[in-house]
Order: C-alpha cells, then sequence, then structure tokens
C-alpha cells in the first residue's frame, strides 16, 4: 500500500512477456501484489470519536501520528485505502495507511474489542473542520472565501471528479486554509470507461459550488506528468 504510484511505470521496461501497454501494466500490478503488505502499528487509543454509519475512532500509531481507523466503508476498505492512497499522492487529501490494531493498543476492559485487527487508517488533521460539521456551526452565517486556498479546492474538485466519488466529503484545514478530499469509501461502485460524466462538487457552507473552478486554478493544479494508466 506503501509504495508509490511512480514504482508501476519504472518496472514497465524491464518486464517480459507482455509486449502491448495494457498487459505491461497488469504485471506490474501483479509484482506490486506479491510484495508485503506494509502497514502502522496502533500503539494507543486516540481522543476522537466520530458518530457516522463506520464509527471510526483515533490511535496514535507508530509513526507518532494519530488516525482515524475505520473497520468498514460502503465499498469496501480496499476502496478507502486505494482511493486514499491515490489521493495523497496527488496531494489533494492526507496520509493513508492500512492500520493494524492489536489487542495491546485497546481499552483494558476490552469496550473497543471490535477494533483488533487490520484496518484503514486516515491521519488525523489537528486544525481540520470537515464541510458537514461546518455547517452546523456556521448555522446561516457564511464562510468568507478568503479563508480557503482556492487552488486547492480546485484539486479536490478536480480528483473527486476523476475518482466518480459518490458521497464526497472534505476538510477545511484551518491553518494551512486547504480544502482536503476525505473518506474515499465509496468510489469505484462503477468502473466508467472514458472521461468522467459530471462534474463532483463537495459543497462548503457559504462557498459557491464555483469556487476553484476557474481555467487558472485548475491550470495550476494540473499535474505536469500524467498518471501511468
Amino acid at each position: 500500500m506503501d509504495r508509490r504510484i511512480t514504482e508501476v511505470t519504472g518496472r514497465l521496461n524491464s518486464l517480459p512477456l507482455a509486449a502491448d501497454a495494457s498487459g505491461q501494466r497488469i504485471l506490474a500490478l501483479r509484482l506490486l501484489d506479491s510484495g508485503p503488505l506494509t502497514s502502522l502499528t496502533a500503539l494507543a487509543l486516540g481522543t476522537h470519536a466520530a458518530g457516522t454509519s463506520t464509527g471510526p475512532r483515533t490511535f496514535i500509531c507508530d509513526d507518532r501520528e494519530e488516525y482515524w481507523v475505520k473497520r468498514r466503508a460502503q465499498s469496501g476498505l480496499l476502496a478507502e485505502l486505494a482511493a486514499g492512497r491515490l489521493v495523497e499522492k496527488l496531494g489533494a487529501g492526507p496520509h493513508v495507511s492500512a492500520v493494524r490494531v492489536p489487542w495491546e493498543a485497546l481499552p483494558r476492559d476490552r469496550s473497543l474489542s471490535e477494533f483488533e485487527g487490520m484496518w484503514a487508517g486516515i491521519q488525523h488533521v489537528a486544525a481540520g473542520i470537515s464541510a458537514r460539521e461546518m455547517g452546523l456551526l456556521l448555522g446561516a452565517k457564511r464562510l468568507d472565501r478568503s479563508l480557503l486556498d482556492e487552488d486547492s479546492r480546485a484539486l479536490t474538485i478536480a480528483v473527486q471528479t476523476w475518482l466518480n466519488v459518490e458521497d464526497p466529503q472534505v476538510l477545511v484545514d484551518m491553518h494551512s486554509r486547504q480544502v482536503l478530499s476525505i473518506d474515499h469509501g465509496q468510489c469505484f461502485k462503477e468502473l466508467l470507461k472514458g472521461p468522467p460524466t459530471r462534474i463532483v462538487i463537495t459543497p462548503i457552507p457559504g462557498i459557491p459550488d464555483n469556487y476553484g473552478l476557474r481555467a487558472e486554478p485548475m491550470d495550476r493544479v494540473a499535474p505536469s506528468t500524467p498518471l501511468p494508466g
């Protein structure tokens, strides 16, 4: 999970047996799949919990960071990890990793014993507020668009559109003003061919949906080299 996307292309030239590009990509992915799974290990229970359908909790892991550990996702934890890693590599979201939760990291009363095992983890953003929470906090008030980085909003729109996210969610880092794409558990349900058929825009209270859709920020966040495949 922790290998970079570019490793796929790095192995293409050394692959025999497949002359066409599609066959080479499949072989490269199989080589990556044959490697060991890299993961983080939870050391202790964190301080945050969410009352959502997936009921995640935070854990302090062996990289000294706090992660939201999810035991289930709408399209499966593999979709959560794969989409989250792609989003992270593009600079549009926090670090995502498989997280192993041993029984030693759980409360002594075993109240969270269901978390023992291997799950998906999303790095906690200390100054982050989800767009949904923001709506509850602001009420009828409007958020000043100057508080948001327009380029990161553009990147989030582009990435969520590319992934065809069905339940789009974003987090606003109030320190950096960045808009981050999070919670990608409802991706890859439909693997549509060709270009995206719809634009995915996660509403942010008080912010126009077209904020970030201008050509200038879209051009600035466009990758200089295409992703493989």
